[in-house]
């Protein structure tokens, strides 16, 4: 296949800019970054923009890059018309995105001195976190020993995947990547982009690379055990499933109307539990109607309510009896929020509207062996490839490597039921958004199936736990842990990148399991 093929139009293949957020540069410099850059992707790293050659890199990884943040050892400095930081205590330079006339040397100083300890904190934990490939790029030929260093820096933090990106040469053409053994890859690229003007770089290779890289590191987990997928819209297949209550689709969904919509399809297989995900948005028109509330009906049982219905994916648990040794499988959506455009002054569109669905989505959970007690455990990992035994409901960024974003100021999580105990310990795995002194620290209050468990304020950096009564959670057929956050902040506003997502929590982990007494 050719580079210059889209390999996104592959079924089941992430989108570039997902395929990217799994990529952190190393250095020597921005290349990496601007490709990210070019794909929609803005990703927060300490070395995006950085020049870091190898002779200064390796120092700051021994170093564990001790000292780089401190004041003293940043300046602020003018290259070609533009400011660029200087971190002395390695010799590192990158990009302040700011032309000079555009700001001041002061203000980037008091900036740098907010937002380094964040990205020096966040690098280090990236790296002994290892859910992310690190790059490293370099015009010149790199040398066996320099590598061998480099691998030895990174290996003190943990099993660091390296992808060490060159240009193509004879036996190893542009946009492939090998695996050389557990932890390094060798990526080939059309050409490096020349020193002295690295936007002209070769975007369709790069992103080739990464994708082999990506594909090579991570091989995708076993399917489910059972799985049904309709999708709406003009080119789905949802047409053959859609009773009454829905409009003609249009090019990429299909909207429900009037009060009720009914699906029904054939039974995708036997699982204890089935996990419902619905791609959806609610019309709204604030003030007049400012939300829509649905209600998931399986074979005429009531299973979970949303309201208000957030945009994104919404996610409920669907207990096995319900569709175990049934003909088939119906689905009652009910959103009595209804209305018409016309009505409310926004188009001669006569339509009762409620939802728009773009895909639903009907897979199985592991069964558990014959016999087998519920399970008193359940670990979720977060970031961009991970499968878990959770759906992010609203309040969250896109995942990325290793980690996802709590955004706005609330977060909601669903969880499988677990086994009954008399008290449950969850613990959380998380790093605050902060930028001193304009946002010191950051709120977290838990509330577990819509009652308060517990408040950290300020929340620390790294693992926090708290109990949680056995009655919040043993018996229900779901868990709800609703994550209120409301110190999140825009990067862009505190002069700490151009993020514009309100940043509260960077989550990596949470485990809930059962404790005696």
């Amino acid at each position: 296949m050719s580079i210059d093929a889209d390999p996104t139009n592959r079924p089941g293949t992430i989108s570039d800019r997902d395929l990217v957020l799994n990529f952190e540069s190393l250095g020597d410099n921005c290349e990496l970054g601007l490709v990210q850059r070019l794909v929609g992707a803005e990703p927060l790293g300490l070395l995006r923009f950085a020049s870091a050659p190898a002779g200064r890199l390796l120092p700051a990884l021994n170093a564990r890059f001790e000292g780089l943040a401190d004041p003293a050892n940043v300046e602020v400095i003018v290259a070609k018309g533009e400011y660029m930081i200087a971190l002395r205590k390695y010799d590192l330079l990158y990009h302040a995105h700011a032309k000079v006339g555009e700001t001041d040397p002061e203000t980037l100083s008091h900036q740098q001195a907010r937002t380094l300890p964040f990205l020096v904190n966040k690098l280090i934990g990236d790296l002994e976190n290892p859910e992310k490939i690190f790059v490293f790029r370099q015009n010149e030929p790199l040398a066996a020993n320099t590598l061998i260093d480099l691998r030895a820096a990174l290996a003190r933090f943990g099993a660091v995947p390296l992808l060490w990106v060159q240009q193509e040469r004879p036996g190893h053409p542009a946009g492939t990547a090998d695996r050389i053994d557990d932890t390094l890859m060798a990526g080939y690229v059309r050409r490096l982009a020349s020193r002295e003007n690295v936007p002209d770089l070769d975007l369709g290779s790069w992103l080739a690379t990464l994708r082999r890289a990506y594909d090579l590191w991570r091989a995708l987990p076993a399917p489910a055990t059972a799985a049904f997928e309709i999708v709406f819209g003009e080119t789905g297949n949802a047409g053959a499933f859609t009773g009454f209550g829905w409009s003609r689709p249009n090019t990429d969904h299909t909207w429900t109307i009037d009060d009720r919509s009914q699906l029904t399809f054939a039974p995708p297989g036997d699982a204890e539990h089935y996990r419902l995900d619905m791609d959806v948005r609610p019309f709204t028109s604030p003030p007049s109607l400012t939300a829509q509330h649905l209600d998931v009906i399986v074979n005429a049982t009531m299973v979970r309510r949303f309201d208000p219905l957030q945009p994104g994916i919404a996610t409920c648990i669907v207990p096995g009896h319900l569709i175990r040794g049934h003909d088939s499988v119906e689905i009652l959506l009910e959103h009595p929020n209804a209305a018409r455009p016309s009505d409310l002054g926004i188009s001669g569109d006569s339509r009762r509207l409620a939802v728009m669905f773009h895909q639903l989505t009907l897979t199985g959970l592991p069964d558990q062996p014959a016999g087998a007690p519920m399970p008193t455990r359940v670990e979720v990992l977060f970031g961009a490839g991970e499968r878990t035994p959770l759906r992010t409901e609203y309040g969250w960024s896109p995942p990325e490597a290793g980690f996802t974003w709590a955004i706005d100021d609330r977060s909601l999580l669903s969880l499988a039921p677990l086994a009954a105990a008399a008290n449950y310990w969850l613990e959380i795995d998380a790093m605050p958004f902060t930028v001193p002194p304009a946002l010191p620290a950051q709120r977290l209050e838990i509330l577990v199936n819509g009652e308060f468990v517990r408040s950290f304020d300020p929340l620390p950096d790294g693992i926090s736990g708290c109990l949680i009564p056995g009655r919040l959670i043993g018996g229900r057929d779901h868990i709800d842990i609703l994550l209120a956050h409301p110190r999140a902040a825009r990067p862009i506003d505190l002069d700490a990148g151009p993020d514009e997502r309100r940043l509260a929590i960077l989550f990596r982990k949470v485990t809930l399991a059962g404790v005696a007494g």
